[in-house]
């Protein structure tokens, strides 16, 4: 098998070029702006910066922030994004999702956000795919919370009157967090009106709809609607939007009544899998987004579709900084390109850049795998242990204990030159789990032939075995590292 004897060389000119030579993000490592409350700042935001404003709160209190491009259309696509005091995201937007103001449809708006606490907490600018640029207003508005407007009964429930228009919908955004349960209702107070009341998650994903109600209580007439017992279990703003059937409009009293369920103990879903089939020229880099929360494990694999396409991929954060890279170890090999098990250490808006080696071209196909969640930040339980292959085809073995809902990474580092060991993990009941021969990935601690299992979720109590052979049946000693977090 071929090695890339310049492989190291190769990383280090696709991936570390100086600032002013990669095409990257310019750097925000200003202090954050302050933004105040009802004090609209206009500022120019340029391609692929992020502009990062400090808002303090002086206790908990609902907010509103949008962010309205004042160039032409088309031109400049905002985005925002809300986090908490501790990095976590609490909102994030990209079109605004009602009818606010003399926003346009592609402003950015998160609408009615409850800040918890008291604190430093930060908003975050920037335009769709790094693209565009040019004059942005930037507004915030705050309230005391709960968001009680018009009308509150002071039981969780928040009445608002809204008119649907003739042939159109009318929308209101319900921030929401998990462990709650909503429930919605619509009153028409147009006799001609029959309301047809639809939920839609933070995705803008139809939840349930209802037409005529069903009985759900003396307040409502014959034909108003009712959507009750919705229990959430991912936070973010969600949608009731109300339309009248056969595209009559009028007046509606919209009802929205949370409470908090305790405890919900939902585990949430798994995001749904990102898959990409496109192209990169020479010297071109392609680029793809993804949101991912603190704890999450994420797997990036790319494939070539064609022969003339050497990939070399990275994770990048928003800022463009580098944090993790992947590149196919063996020159004559056809394996996906994979940076494998990802552990994100902060919530934040993420990107996959995909480019070709030296002056090879192609099309690929690109997969952004959401493998695990709520993994631990914290170190590994580690287990160093000497062995050594001295004869042609001798496999060298270990065992050790693993629990369900462990994660483990093993380490196989040569200790001779020019040996290049191969790993294998088996089940307890000896089914192979996963194997590698060449990592490929940018851990210093780790030679180029080095092998990793890196991150493996365990699903089942029991005994595993790691199998170390060689992969050219060259003899060597060698380190292998068991690391168990739990």
């Amino acid at each position: 098998m071929l090695r890339w004897l310049v492989l190291l060389t190769s990383v280090l000119a696709a991936f570390a070029r100086p600032p002013e030579s990669r095409p990257a993000a310019q750097l925000n490592t200003q202090t954050p702006r302050p933004l105040a409350a009802e004090s609209p700042m206009i500022m120019t935001l340029a391609e692929n910066e992020t502009i990062v404003f400090s808002y303090l709160a002086e206790g908990s209190q609902t907010i509103t922030v949008s962010a309205k491009s004042l160039e032409e259309t088309d031109v400049l696509d905002p985005m925002l994004e809300v986090v908490n005091p501790d990095g976590t995201r609490l909102a994030i937007n990209d079109d605004r999702n009602l009818v606010y103001g003399d926003l346009a449809e592609t402003d950015a708006l998160i609408n009615d956000l409850v800040l918890p606490e008291a604190g430093d907490y930060r908003i975050l600018v920037r335009t769709f795919s790094g693209t565009g640029g040019g004059r942005l207003q930037i507004a915030l508005t705050a309230a005391p919370p709960p968001v009680q407007s018009p009308v509150s009964d002071g039981s969780g429930v928040v009445r608002i009157l809204i008119k649907v228009p003739d042939y159109g919908v009318a929308e209101y955004a319900v921030q929401m967090y998990a462990g709650q349960r909503l429930s919605l209702s619509a009153r028409s107070y147009t006799s001609t009106l029959d309301p047809i009341l639809e939920l839609l998650n933070p995705q803008m994903d139809l939840i349930t709809e209802n037409d005529d109600h069903g009985d759900q209580g003396a307040e409502l007439g014959e034909h108003d609607s009712y959507i009750g017992g919705i229990d959430i279990n991912e936070a973010g703003i969600y949608i009731a939007r109300v339309r009248g059937f056969g595209g009559a409009g009028g007046d509606v009293e919209l009802m929205v009544e949370r409470e908090t369920v305790v405890p919900l103990n939902l585990t949430p879903p798994l995001r749904e899998a990102i898959v990409i089939d496109d192209k990169v020229a020479i010297n071109d880099v392609f680029e793809q987004e993804f949101d991912a929360e603190a704890g999450d494990l994420i797997t990036v694999t790319v494939e070539a579709q064609t022969v003339e396409l050497d990939p070399r991929i990275a994770v990048v954060d928003a800022y463009k900084q580098v944090i993790e890279t992947g590149e196919r170890i063996e020159g004559n090999s056809n394996l996906p390109v994979r940076i494998e098990r990802l552990l994100i250490r902060a919530a934040g808006h993420y990107i996959v850049q995909v480019r070709s080696y030296l002056d090879t071209e192609g099309g690929f196909k690109l997969t952004i795998l959401h493998e695990a969640r709520d993994v631990p930040m914290r170190d590994p339980e580690n287990t160093t242990t000497r062995g050594e292959l001295s004869l042609p085809g001798e496999v060298y073995s270990q065992s050790f204990n693993a629990q369900e809902g462990d994660y483990v990474t093993i380490q196989v580092r040569s200790l001779t030159p020019n040996f290049d060991p191969r790993l294998r993990l088996l089940a307890p009941n000896g089914d192979t789990l996963a194997a590698n021969d060449d990592h490929g990935s940018s851990d210093p601690s780790l030679g180029m032939l080095d092998s990793q299992i890196h991150l493996l979720p365990i699903t089942a109590d029991g005994t595993y075995t790691l199998q170390v052979t060689a992969f050219d049946a060259n003899p060597g000693l060698f380190d292998v590292t068991v690391g168990i977090l739990r």
